[in-house]
């Protein structure tokens, strides 16, 4: 995982081409059936995802272990029920977490920079209260790196949540991907 201090140079510097800077979160809000409540953008970088879910109604906690991200998503202008932390998400286990609970919880494409997967995914399940969002990268031509073996998680997953359903976006097409995305849509397991 690249250290801290070149995620905060990223962010200083503008490069962060992974930014979405036009969002619209309507197809997961459709797929998830949750439409409003509690969130939680895990890795939210800058804060794009978090903000469209607080303009949506949603109460909204955004996490990213990049002080500049969070102070970047920080400053633009502020909306009711949206809140930003500085938080190292190896040790999500241990985050002062605002809500017991959360109808919502998002993490698109950070699960890869994630050490211990099952600590991580486990302390989301025991605090998710309706769907868990999880978009990783199963395959790239040009970044193995950034790719998350897919048989693997499942294995993980299936400790934890019921898979509502998978999307899986190839680009550029489905007949010659570069790189292919899957996202998940799961709820808790009870135990």
């Amino acid at each position: 995982m690249a250290s801290k201090e070149k995620w905060n140079k990223s962010y200083r510097d503008g490069k962060n081409p992974w930014r979405r800077r036009e969002i619209n979160l309507s197809n997961w809000l459709e797929k998830s059936g949750v439409f409003n409540g509690s969130a939680l953008d895990l890795g939210c970088g800058t804060g794009e995802v978090a903000r469209w879910l607080a303009q949506h109604g949603f109460m909204v906690e955004g996490i990213d272990f990049s002080e500049e991200a969070i102070k970047i998503a920080s400053k633009q202008p502020s909306l009711p029920g949206l809140f930003f932390n500085v938080w190292d998400l190896e040790e999500l286990a241990t985050y002062s977490f605002k809500n017991r609970a959360y109808d919502l919880i998002i993490d698109s494409k950070t699960l890869v920079f994630i050490e211990d997967k099952e600590k991580y995914l486990a302390t989301i399940a025991s605090k998710l209260n309706g769907v868990f969002i999880l978009q990783v990268i199963i395959k790239h031509a040009e970044k193995p790196f950034l790719v998350v073996q897919q048989n693997e998680l499942e294995e993980i997953l299936v400790k934890y949540f019921i898979i509502k359903g998978i999307d899986l976006y190839y680009k550029p097409t489905k007949e010659n991907p570069l790189s292919v995305v899957a996202e998940y849509f799961l709820v808790k397991k009870e135990t």
